[in-house]
């Protein structure tokens, strides 16, 4: 797990080598490992976040 951000009881968000076009967690968020380094940055603790099918 790439350049995580814990946002909830053990939940990321991360970085991962390869992100499916379907669910395929057990309720971390994959992106690609590009798109973690600046997601980790902008991400701030106590920033909401919302998942969406």
């Amino acid at each position: 797990m790439y350049y995580s951000v814990y946002f909830i009881r053990g939940y990321a968000i991360h970085g991962f080598a390869s992100v499916p076009n379907q669910p395929a967690s057990h309720g971390c968020l994959r992106i690609p490992i590009a798109d973690a380094v600046s997601v980790s940055r902008w991400i701030r603790l106590g920033d909401p976040i919302y998942a969406y099918r």
